[in-house]
């Protein structure tokens, strides 16, 4: 019988119950997109990386999602 698993159990919880690192504001990620793109010398999509971006951030803030899924990524 292995007597670690109380502990194992223990530190699982603690660990588990820390707040997971917050998400960057979409102005960032936005921003981000567009300096990628011009560093990139792609700046001709940035238009369908912003919906693809819009579309991701909806799909993660929608509480309840009664629609199939489109997205594939």
């Amino acid at each position: 019988m292995d007597k670690d698993n109380h502990l194992r159990d223990a530190l699982k919880f603690i660990l588990l119950s820390l707040p997971s690192p917050p998400e960057p504001p979409a102005e960032l990620e936005r921003e981000k997109i567009i300096r990628d793109a011009y560093d990139d010398g792609s700046y001709a999509t940035i238009g369908v990386r912003m919906l693809e971006y819009d579309a991701k951030h909806r799909l993660k803030t929608e509480l309840v999602s009664y629609r199939p899924l489109v997205l594939r990524s």
